[in-house]
């Protein structure tokens, strides 16, 4: 049988997809008033999603949700990086709203967007803090919501990996998380040698997939910070 759920990475990108609708740069059929109101439901759906009776821990979301039944945890873990990227995609969507004027007629519905965003964000505030072990210096992988605990030795390390954004925005934005966090990513080199016998030095994802390399641009600047 076709299963039927999505994960929280994928509703933060339809976020920043309704953010572009709004600012006029895609035409997805919507108008920007519906395009708004279609965020402000998502946005309001997913901070009931936080409470603790929906499967929320301290403000942060299980990694994926079933559709049939509507909106039932898919499993009992709560990952980082699923929530680290729900979380830029809202930022990057309220970056947006911030640059389109819009008119009156709009402007408080985005007034109430941009509210909502903050209030689903503010909600994590304690949930990354106690995703952060101090004693590592990194942030766990993986709470447990069956066992009750983070998953031993699990922790998001390399700097070659779809999250290391995500670690930035959370140690940027959120108060009580050392900078270590970002400062401990390993950085790990593989040398490639090319037809010509000439060698390149490659940043290696931690298991080889390209997108952990690149997924990050689609929140960040990184290709413009040339420390980089």
């Amino acid at each position: 049988p076709t299963a039927k759920f999505t994960r929280l990475t994928e509703i933060g990108f339809y976020l920043q997809i309704l953010g572009e609708v709004v600012l006029g740069s895609l035409d997805n059929g919507m108008t920007r008033g519906e395009a708004l109101q279609e965020i402000l439901t998502v946005l309001n759906t997913l901070t009931q999603l936080q409470n603790p009776a929906n499967g929320g821990r301290l403000g942060l979301l299980r990694t994926a949700y079933n559709l049939d039944p509507a909106l039932q945890p898919g499993t009992t873990e709560i990952g980082f990086g699923e929530n680290v990227n729900l979380s830029q995609s809202i930022a990057v969507m309220v970056g947006i709203l911030q640059t389109v004027i819009l008119p009156a007629s709009l402007q408080a519905i985005e007034a109430n967007v941009i509210a909502a965003a903050e209030i689903f964000l503010d909600n994590q505030t304690t949930g990354y803090q106690q995703f952060y072990d101090s004693g590592a210096g990194k942030f766990h992988a993986v709470y447990n919501t069956a066992s009750s605990q983070y998953t031993p030795n699990f922790y998001i390390d390399r700097l070659a990996n779809e999250f290391r954004s995500g670690v930035a925005f959370v140690v940027t934005r959120y108060p009580g998380i050392s900078v270590n966090a970002w400062n401990n990513l390993v950085t790990v080199n593989r040398t490639y040698q090319d037809q010509f016998g000439q060698n390149v030095t490659n940043l290696v994802p931690f298991d080889g997939g390209a997108f952990q390399m690149f997924w990050p641009l689609l929140w960040s600047d990184e290709q413009d910070r040339a420390s980089m």
